[in-house]
């Protein structure tokens, strides 16, 4: 296809990502067991050998094959080279006629329909070129307990209502493979596939969809109402729903109303939408897993948009359980809310060793957005260069009833216009942990510049570095009025503010703060410490930068009652630890390492 493979893999430029692009998986064991048993059971076998439509008792066309399977008898030129019955797992493949690269364009009968079980063994994506011209849909697959598998080859121009290259509707099992989806549209959804009712299983592996359009929802790829939906080792490139009208979106994909979703080692990259989900959407579904993916570039874009939107690079709805893993969301934007991830009404949402960067919402939310969603927990994770034109340039947690867990994490860089330059965490209900956590450089004019709190929600911190903050009030930390509640329990650091004081409130009522934190100008209801002499921001191990004491630093052994771990997850001493996110101590020049005994005491070691 016309789109170079720039490689954006997490797993490394050797995967199917790059231009070999044969790196498999097997996350999807029962799909390949499915595909491996037509294989091994094959009925009826029969053998494509022209790219001509023109009917002929000489030569058997792609549409003739399909047509005598779903007939269970030879038509026109086939033959059954299998000798074997029909209707058990037939298959149909392609003859060295297609050793030199054939495009097949559809006749005036337009779409080819599938209706009984049978695995399409195409001869490779550029050996054949299946081209509907803008008049049809080229594949239309229907029928209850049906297996079919589509393989090996590219599907250009197609045009329909619902599923502009594919149609999949009430089927056992589908799979696609080794397929390109390219420059196919619907007037209603799923520009390149669209796939309803798959019962069993719907696989997706080692496909691209480039420069779909569908009018309203799922420019590349629309699911509705089906169970076990995989998508693997694919790319989502330069396509779009335009979705202008009611409920829709979903730039790269959308997925709705399905369950036990695993989205793995994909690109989806600069996809537009004018509704939610600019990479991706996933709507009243349960168990969404995304892993080892990178979603970037993509826009809800204000050219598109009719009305304020959710989530640049993916939007959660009305779901279950959603999890993302091991990937990258980065400069993703949002007309609206949650410029790399947004999620709105959701039950819960769990975010590990993932990196959100250079994200951007036009309100609120720059990196992540939620609202309505009980359970949020972020852990291991970097959230930096975000930034909104609101509040919350990183984060954004609102309305009732929600429980935040941030852990392990790193949130720096990021910028808004107003309030929470870092986090921004607001309404009633909400309750919110920090533990081991660096909270940097964040910047907003207002209010908060590392982390703002207000009506009435309520923050617990234990063991974080809020440093190098700026904000015209609370630079670190600011309490906002309305009930709002911050107790810095244990163990943390607020210092180095570039502007304003450590910490600000709304009403003049105090942060609680124990003996065991380190304030520097003791804005916090403490006296002053001075300064905690930290490092830069840097790797000094695990999955983000850090900030490490440098030797003659106060912070070290003045911890109490210490966190297990450090923000890396390597050991604490139970007393005695350093106050912040980090168990370790760097002379700036790199030279000497001081590093903490579990019993008490340190080792020094000098390069």
């Amino acid at each position: 296809m016309s789109t170079s493979k720039q490689c954006f893999s997490v797993n490394g430029c050797n995967t199917k990502l790059n231009e070999t692009r044969k790196f498999k998986l097997s996350h999807l064991a029962l799909a390949i067991s499915q595909s491996v048993a037509i294989a091994s059971t094959q009925a009826a076998t029969l053998t494509v050998n022209t790219a001509s439509e023109i009917p002929s008792s000489i030569t058997c066309s792609l549409r003739d094959a399909v047509d005598s399977i779903d007939a269970g008898a030879v038509l026109s030129g086939c033959v059954n080279s299998s000798l074997n019955d029909f209707g058990v797992a037939d298959t149909i493949q392609f003859s060295s006629y297609f050793n030199s690269p054939r495009t097949l364009n559809l006749n005036a009968e337009g779409e080819i329909a599938i209706t009984q079980s049978v695995a399409i063994n195409g001869p490779g994506e550029e050996q054949l070129i299946i081209n509907a011209g803008g008049a049809s849909r080229i594949f239309n697959v229907s029928g209850p307990d049906d297996t079919v598998n589509i393989n090996n080859m590219t599907l250009i121009n197609g045009s329909a209502s619902v599923g502009g290259a594919i149609y999949v509707n009430n089927v056992g099992f589908f799979t696609l493979r080794d397929v390109i989806i390219s420059g196919n549209s619907a007037s209603l959804r799923g520009g390149g596939v669209a796939a309803r009712d798959v019962e069993n299983e719907l696989v997706i592996d080692d496909v691209d969809f480039d420069r779909n359009y569908s009018h309203r929802q799922g420019g590349g790829l629309d699911v509705d109402a089906s169970s076990n939906v995989g998508v693997s080792n694919s790319l989502f490139f330069e396509n779009q729903a335009l979705a202008q009208v009611g409920s829709s979106g979903g730039g790269g994909m959308l997925i709705h109303a399905s369950e036990s979703i695993i989205l793995n080692n994909n690109v989806i990259s600069q996809n537009t939408t004018g509704g939610d989900g600019g990479g991706i959407l996933i709507s009243s579904s349960s168990g969404t897993t995304i892993q080892s993916s990178v979603i970037s570039n993509n826009a809800i874009s204000s050219s598109l948009a009719v009305e304020n939107r959710e989530g640049g690079g993916i939007a959660f709805i009305s779901s279950f359980f959603s999890r993302i893993e091991g990937s990258f969301i980065r400069d993703n934007t949002s007309n609206h809310r949650g410029g790399g991830i947004s999620a709105y009404g959701s039950d819960s949402v769990y975010i590990v060793q993932t990196s959100i960067s250079g994200n951007s919402a036009a309100f609120s939310g720059g990196g992540f957005y939620g609202l309505g969603t009980p359970s949020i927990a972020i852990q291991t994770s970097n959230i930096s260069g975000n930034s909104s034109n609101l509040n919350g340039g990183g984060l954004t947690i609102r309305g009732g009833g929600n429980a935040l867990s941030l852990r392990n994490s790193t949130v720096s860089r990021n910028t808004s216009n107003q309030l929470g330059g870092g986090l921004h965490i607001y309404s009633p209900g909400v309750l919110m942990d920090l533990v081991n956590n660096t909270i940097s450089s964040n910047t907003t004019v207002y209010e908060g510049g590392g982390m703002r709190v207000g009506q009435g929600a309520e923050v617990e911190l234990f063991s974080n570095t809020f440093t190098g903050n700026r904000a015209n009030d609370g630079a670190g930390i600011f309490r906002g009025d309305q009930g709002a509640v911050i107790g810095l329990f244990q163990n943390n650091v607020i210092a180095n503010s570039r502007s304003g004081p450590d910490c600000g409130n709304a009403d003049g009522a105090p942060i609680v703060s124990s003996e065991f934190d380190w304030v520097e100008d003791g804005s916090c209801s403490r006296e002053a410490d001075g300064d905690p002499r930290l490092g830069s921001l840097r790797d000094n191990g695990g999955f983000s930068e850090t900030h490490a004491p440098q030797p003659n630093s106060g912070l070290i052994g003045a911890g109490f009652n210490c966190q297990p771990t450090d923000q890396r997850g390597e050991l604490r001493p139970s007393e005695g630890c350093i106050i912040g996110s980090l168990e370790l101590v760097v002379e700036e020049s790199g030279s000497i390492f001081v590093v903490p005994l579990p019993g008490g005491g340190s080792v020094i070691f000098e390069l």
